[in-house]
């Protein structure tokens, strides 16, 4: 069977593999295992090690890394468990997240230079680390916070590389006082929503001097906050904004505080998009190729065919609308804090404080 660790999963994780297994893995672990093999006639899977398949080659010995691995990882470590379904659903979206970003990043090897412990996220009490990271490591952080009514959760990056600007180390804490009347199906929005901050969906565009257009940020307030990513507003155009007239596109959000304005999609006009500052419970909150194409202006290779539909007649009030029936606030979910900026070495090359 096909086991994955209580503390890490992985796209490429678990302990052994033998048939007759009860236990399914996400269908980009098939895949991925099946594009591996189909090449290595010869070769049969003995097991899958945190880094690599492992193959036995005909030879009686086993071959961990004769195939570059080409596809986009995350890793999550869980520093605090949830329940078992909301553990899934953390698992369910990264798997869902790799079947998007495509393409290996450059790994990133701390072994000369560790990460101290608990310098990732805000009151994240993570282990010190040593390892490697092929491609996007997150802590996972299930515990109070700061009482019930407070931040739900907060997600964002410690580490970026220092040529492709992309995240390498970052962590999703959630409120576990908050999330008892949140139904499962909202929690599988809410953590695909916070892997997106980690992955630099509104996390990076601050820190663009091409992307994010005349934020609102610290004393704008409504001030017309957009997204000028060519891949970005061309699918904004393709859901529908080619009739948007309310300002430049894509709309990004400026009435609300830090933490949430200039780092999603404006709710206003946007409404039920998955990126936008306020979920909508019990109806769908689509992950559209307006956010999937924006992950491209980052810098990734992305599939967008695997985006949710996702059309609108889009308007443009001056001010914040909240959306019809059971809303769920993502107020301050934004990591703001220090980010360093590390070369394939795990070296910190610059500290950025962040705005």
């Amino acid at each position: 069977m096909i086991r994955w660790g209580v503390e890490h999963y992985r796209g490429f994780m678990a302990e052994g593999l033998k048939c007759g297994s009860l236990f399914a893995p996400p269908q980009s672990l098939i895949k991925r295992i099946r594009r591996i093999i189909k090449p290595l006639k010869k070769c049969v899977p003995v097991g899958i090690t945190l880094s690599s398949l492992l193959l036995s080659c005909g030879d009686g010995g086993t071959d961990p890394g004769s195939i570059d691995d080409t596809d986009f990882s995350i890793e999550l470590v869980f520093i605090n468990h949830g329940t078992p379904s909301q553990d899934s659903a953390l698992i369910a979206a990264a798997d869902r997240w790799m079947d998007i970003v495509q393409g290996d990043l450059s790994d990133v090897d701390f072994s000369s230079t560790p990460v101290p412990a608990n310098t990732c996220g805000e009151g994240v009490q993570h282990p010190e680390f040593s390892g490697v990271v092929d491609d996007l490591q997150i802590f996972i952080d299930i515990r109070p916070l700061d009482g019930p009514g407070g931040t739900l959760g907060q997600a964002g990056f410690c580490q970026i590389r220092s040529i492709s600007r992309l995240p390498v180390l970052g962590f999703i804490s959630f409120d576990s006082e908050d999330l008892g009347p949140i139904e499962l199906a909202d929690f599988g929005a809410l953590t695909l929503h916070e892997m997106g901050h980690v992955l630099g969906v509104g996390t990076l565009w601050p820190d663009s001097d091409t992307l994010l257009v005349n934020p609102s940020l610290p004393s704008s307030p409504g001030a017309d906050t957009h997204f000028i990513g060519a891949a970005a507003v061309a699918a904004f155009d393709a859901a529908g904004g080619t009739a948007y007239t309310g300002g430049e596109k894509v709309p990004v959000e400026n009435m609300l505080e830090e933490g949430s304005a200039d780092s999603h999609w404006r709710e206003s006009v946007l409404e039920n998009e998955l990126m936008t500052p306020v979920l909508q419970s019990g109806v769908a909150n689509p992950l559209s190729a307006i956010t999937t194409e924006s992950l491209a202006d980052l810098g990734y290779i992305v599939d967008s065919s695997g985006a949710d539909s996702f059309t609108g007649t889009f308007s443009a009030p001056a001010r914040l609308t909240a959306p019809g029936g059971r809303i769920i606030h993502l107020g301050n979910d934004t990591y703001r804090g220090p980010v360093e900026v590390v070369d394939d070495s795990g070296r910190v090359t610059q500290t950025i404080l962040r705005r």
